[in-house]
């Protein structure tokens, strides 16, 4: 019998040998990235032209090369590109040694932020200042209830 089931504590995983934490550690560092992908998302489906909605899918206005391939493609096939990407990026997050996981998370949150600005930000530059101080502070608020110190 392993010492955590005689103790009644969760079991720690392992990844690449490094000692982890239960995964709703995790789920904290990855909120600020998972939110702005959703705020992107939201924001590119918003700002698509009427006529793109008629199944004119040609006129997709996205500027991502993958996501304007998908989107002349079918909005079907965006959405369900995007529910496997946010699930890799979940993954990442989740399962990636310290300090990678974070690494990762960082670059969810910065680089959908700017995929939000390219969007609001010639429209409502003065909302874009609110949203990076708000972004700025979920991503502070949610690491530090994640831990200071990350053992991985």
């Amino acid at each position: 019998m392993s010492r955590s089931s005689r103790t009644g504590t969760v079991p720690q995983l392992t990844l690449l040998g490094n000692r982890r934490r239960p995964f709703g550690h995790r789920f904290w560092i990855l909120l600020p990235g998972l939110l702005m992908i959703l705020f992107d998302l939201g924001v590119t489906l918003y700002f698509q032209p009427p006529e793109y909605w008629q199944a004119s899918y040609d006129l997709t206005t996205e500027r991502s090369p993958i996501g304007m391939l998908l989107m002349r493609f079918h909005p079907v096939a965006f959405f369900a590109f995007m529910a496997g990407y946010i699930a890799v990026c979940a993954g990442l997050v989740l399962w990636l040694p310290s300090p990678w996981h974070r690494i990762v998370a960082l670059a969810l949150v910065v680089g959908h932020t700017a995929g939000v600005h390219s969007w609001l930000g010639h429209r409502v530059y003065w909302v874009m200042i609110v949203v990076f101080l708000l972004i700025s502070a979920v991503t502070v608020f949610s690491w530090q209830k994640a831990g200071r110190r990350d053992s991985g």
